[in-house]
């Protein structure tokens, strides 16, 4: 089952949900995505909240866990970096998270921000996947593709200046 294109602004929905800090109000709701077998290296961290990052900073994201203080990840939907990525999630994936068909697939990928000099790098590899009906997430390796855990993220398009 290929990916859906989504971002993560779709994230709402009427699954569990918790609070979380707002941009102008404080707080929002947010639905709750768990993995029920935990993150691979985080087996006890099975519930996290996807919190878009400042404006000049999106389409990334921080996936927060609910269950170990201070654990997060920097995230991204595929496209618009990568265009072109395409997975196919297998069977056992689809039955567990009741993926009903590619429309219920939401895909984000994992960044290793990196200090300068080095360039960022998203692990195209294993891909995190959620049901956008029931939240229900895993991460998912993709034995057999082309794709790399360290992918180098595509430079920023300089803006045409004003000269």
């Amino acid at each position: 089952m290929p990916t859906s294109t989504a971002t993560p602004d779709i994230v709402t929905g009427s699954a569990s949900s918790q609070d979380a800090p707002g941009e102008s109000s404080g707080k929002v709701n947010l639905p709750v995505i768990t993995f029920d077998q935990g993150l691979p290296g985080f087996p006890e961290a099975r519930r996290f909240v996807v919190i878009p990052m400042e404006e000049n900073l999106r389409p990334f994201c921080r996936m927060m866990s609910l269950d170990q203080e201070g654990l997060q990840f920097v995230v991204v939907p595929p496209v618009p970096l990568f265009a072109d990525y395409q997975i196919e999630i297998d069977e056992d994936t689809v039955d567990r998270l009741d993926f009903k068909d590619a429309s219920d697939v939401i895909a984000l990928l994992i960044v290793d921000p990196k200090s300068p000099p080095e360039a960022p790098t998203a692990n195209l590899l294993a891909p995190v996947v959620f049901n956008r009906r029931t939240f229900a997430a895993s991460q998912v390796v993709l034995h057999g593709s082309q794709y790399s855990a360290t992918t180098q993220l595509p430079r920023p398009q300089a803006s045409p200046s004003n000269s």
